[in-house]
């Protein structure tokens, strides 16, 4: 009987990896990092992270403005966070993540809605970003209900650091 050997045929490639070619494919399997962005929205820091044409960690400080609709509320006026917990997508016009958050200038769990719309020139990203949310409230006494409307916006610019 006839010894097999694994021996290739002629002209067949080994089953070794070359060092060379092991080294290639661990360098394309490292995640590549977010870039990270820092600038200024309404005066205030502005810093978002980048991978590709999505956005993630936006962290900014929005003006903000509310108006209540009846009752003695009156307007009130304060600074927002914009920490939305989704991501975005570059150049796809007004995107929205809406979520229950604590505000700063009602003093109350609302529903919050944070756009975000942004395009990459360079190195340089610029866009607006905007919050809204609305609260209702009953007064037993008067028998009316106060609805009061917040809104507010920022342009920014951001720069590849």
């Amino acid at each position: 009987m006839r010894s097999r050997r694994c021996a290739p045929y002629p002209g067949a490639m080994p089953h070794r990896l070359s060092l060379l070619t092991l080294a290639s494919c661990l360098l394309l399997a490292a995640p590549a990092t977010a870039a990270t962005y820092k600038g200024t929205a309404a005066g205030s820091a502005v810093t978002l992270a980048v991978k590709g044409k999505r956005v993630t960690k936006v962290d900014a400080a929005i003006p903000v403005v509310c108006v209540a609709t009846s009752g003695t509320g009156g307007t009130r006026a304060g600074i927002e966070r914009f920490t939305p917990s989704g991501a975005f997508t570059l150049g796809a016009g007004d995107q929205t993540v809406s979520e229950l958050r604590r505000s700063a200038v009602v003093n109350r769990d609302v529903t919050m809605n944070q756009h975000f719309e942004g395009v990459r020139r360079g190195r340089t990203i610029t866009g607006t970003l905007s919050v809204n949310y609305s609260t209702s409230d009953f007064d037993v006494f008067t028998m009316t209900t106060t609805i009061t409307v917040c809104d507010g916006s920022a342009r920014f610019t951001a720069k590849r650091r």
